[in-house]
């Protein structure tokens, strides 16, 4: 089964999901690895960062829909939220 994608520009994202299944992981590393060499330098465990710099934002992309369908939050969507920016930020 295909998990429906997100397309950005040429390139296609696998979509977050709160229901995220072996595929989408599998897709994750096939869309990291996929990725131009030009990217900027991230050492020598580039591919690995970038697949957890995608996964967050994928993460992020989830709690925001959440936001836009429901309209609201609550203290633990906030708390996930600050978590999830933390570990993009850093």
């Amino acid at each position: 089964m295909e998990l429906p994608r997100v397309s950005r520009g040429q390139q296609v994202l696998p979509e977050a999901t709160s229901k995220m299944t072996p595929e989408y992981w599998k897709q994750l590393v096939a869309y990291s690895e996929s990725m131009k060499k030009t990217d900027p330098v991230l050492g020598e465990y580039a591919t690995l960062q970038r697949m957890n710099l995608i996964h967050i934002q994928n993460e992020l992309a989830d709690i925001k829909a959440d936001l836009v369908q429901y309209e609201t939050t609550t203290e633990t969507q906030m708390l996930q939220l600050r978590s999830t920016i933390h570990e993009y930020g850093m």
